[in-house]
This record gives C-alpha cells, structure tokens and sequence, in this order.
C-alpha cells in the first residue's frame, strides 16, 4: 500500500474516473492522511470533495473544523450535506454557529443533515 503522498500525488495523474477511488483510499490512512485530506478538499471534482469531506468526518480530527465549516457553502448539496454529517461526527462546538445558519438559509435535504450534527454535538 502506497504511503498517504504518493496516494495524493495520483488525485492529480489519474483520470477522473479514478479519482474517487484514490480519495477513499486516502481516507484509509486515518490521521497519517489529514493532511492530504485537506489539501484535496477543494478538489475540481464535485465527488472528490464529498469523499474527502466524508473521510474527514471519519477520522474525526479537529483540523478539519474550520475546512469543513467551509464546505457547508459548496455549490454542491451532497457535498454541503456530508460536511454537516462530517461535523457532527467530529462533535466539536466549534461548528455550532455554521451548522445553525445552514439549517436556516439551505434546502431541507441539507437542512436536516445540520440538524443533526446539531443535536449530536449538544448531546457531546
């Protein structure tokens, strides 16, 4: 298994069908691969994005806070709905403020995803 960089090198050689499945093996590496995660975090691809936020939530790391705040304003609703999951998962308070105005201005699908996070890191 390649080491978190050279697996984040190929986020930028492989072809677009590929890099989604390059994403989530960057995501296997736990908190070795955080780093990676947020630079790949703003990726072109929208399914790039939605993974990295997805595996950011997984780990659980509190640097992903504030990137992760950031993707709730995504063009994309899953990408904006799996950072509100993601947040929560992460639980940290911190997120408090970004998740309560994504509940009030965004779609209900996105809507009910920051809710939960809500309720999640109240209950923390």
């Amino acid at each position: 298994m390649c080491v978190p960089e050279e697996t984040f090198k190929k986020l930028s050689t492989c072809s677009d069908a590929e890099r989604c499945d390059v994403a989530i093996q960057l995501g296997q590496y736990g908190q070795n691969s955080v780093d990676y995660l947020l630079k790949a975090i703003n990726s072109d691809d929208m399914w790039v994005r939605m993974v990295v936020t997805e595996s950011l939530g997984s780990i659980g790391d509190e640097r992903a806070i504030d990137p992760l705040v950031g993707m709730l304003k995504d063009e994309d609703q899953m990408v904006r709905f799996m950072a509100a999951e993601s947040l929560g998962k992460i639980g940290h308070s911190d997120a408090l403020p970004a998740l309560q105005e994504t509940c009030a201005i965004d779609n209900p699908f996105v809507a009910i995803a920051a809710e939960e996070a809500i309720s999640r890191i109240s209950k923390e």
